[in-house]
């Protein structure tokens, strides 16, 4: 329990900080059949709820494009088609 806590602080100064628009779309296409328009505050929203470890990725995968100069919001559409394809995101 501490540790998704952890995870929704980190995150609200992450947004804060970055700001990041979390009403940008992050996809917008088809997958497995299914079309997907995804917003970058419901996927956050989502990843809240999920386990320690998807969150880690998702967190690691933020930080990772932050500091490499690349953009955060591609990180959250790959992390988010991901999860969508293996069947642990649903939407």
């Amino acid at each position: 329990m501490q540790k998704a806590m952890d995870f929704d602080l980190w995150l609200d100064w992450f947004i804060v900080d970055n700001k990041l628009n979390i009403q940008e779309v992050l996809l917008e296409e088809i997958i497995d059949g299914q079309p997907y328009k995804v917003k970058m505050v419901d996927f956050l929203n989502k990843i809240r709820k999920m386990n320690f470890l998807t969150q880690q990725k998702v967190k690691d995968d933020m930080c990772k494009a932050l500091y490499s100069g690349g953009k955060v919001s591609k990180a959250l559409k790959d992390d988010c088609r991901e999860l969508i394809s293996s069947g642990k995101l649903l939407l």
